[in-house]
């Protein structure tokens, strides 16, 4: 009786092993089962959110686009018959058209005025502004250094001729003049000597002092608007404190700005 007990022991015990065995291997069957696929599944990947993109104020078009200078090619080239004549130096150039309406149907690369006048730079302008110009300076500019200071000018100081750009550079402001190659921007003056007289209001055009300098600066700048329909410089807003700035911006009043 002993002897069967015992052996009904064994079997019982084998039989808890063999279960607990068997729990344990189906465990862990199904852990590494769950390992693999977390390990083999491959997730729908999520679309990198769109950039809408931004215009800035220099891809938009400048309001004020219409407000350009007439153009008659007939005109334009008996302009430039006028500057062959006065033996200007000058090119014609290709049509400039920027898409945002700054556009100069027949541009000139000017390099020299009448009289062997020089400019510092080469300018991009419309015939009118070229032939403004060269008046200004032999009918203004030369006779008024020859009065205060007592000799010829050799040289213009020039800056900006076309620049596709709004007015003073405001954001959504209208085309200025420089967008249709009818303004000039003027710096200074140099003298046969090589002496340069500055357009600013920190050196010589805004002081009290009655000098050769200051009257000189006075009657150019007068003058200028004998021939422009625009002059600014130092005085007239912050945009214009070292430079003069003429134009001949079409107004169909015919109204001259001079400040």
């Amino acid at each position: 009786m002993c002897s069967l007990r015992s052996e009904n022991a064994k079997i019982i015990s084998n039989v808890m092993r063999l279960w607990v065995l068997t729990v344990l291997l189906a465990g862990f069957y199904v852990q590494t089962s769950s390992a693999e696929e977390t390990e083999l599944w491959d997730p729908v990947p999520i679309p990198a959110p769109t950039l809408e993109r931004v215009e800035t104020d220099k891809d938009q078009p400048f309001e004020g686009a219409k407000n350009k200078p007439p153009f008659d090619l007939a005109t334009a080239q008996q302009c430039e018959a006028e500057l062959k004549t006065r033996r200007i130096a000058f090119t014609v150039k290709e049509q400039i058209s920027d898409e945002r309406g700054c556009i100069v149907e027949r541009p000139l690369l000017v390099t020299k005025l009448s009289g062997g006048i020089a400019l510092s730079n080469d300018m991009t302008l419309r015939c009118e502004v070229v032939l403004a110009l060269d008046d200004w300076t032999k009918n203004i500019v030369r006779p008024t250094a020859k009065l205060h200071l007592g000799q010829d000018i050799k040289r213009l100081q020039t800056s900006t001729s076309y620049h596709c750009r709004t007015r003073n550079n405001k954001p959504g402001g209208k085309i200025s003049e420089h967008g249709f190659a009818n303004g000039v921007d003027i710096t200074g003056f140099a003298l046969e000597d090589e002496t340069v007289i500055n357009v600013s209001s920190k050196e010589d055009n805004l002081t009290e002092d009655d000098t050769p300098k200051t009257k000189f600066l006075a009657g150019v700048r007068a003058g200028a608007c004998a021939y422009f329909t625009t002059v600014l410089g130092p005085g007239s807003d912050g945009s214009h404190q070292d430079h003069f700035h003429f134009d001949r911006a079409f107004r169909k009043s015919g109204y001259r700005l001079c400040e």
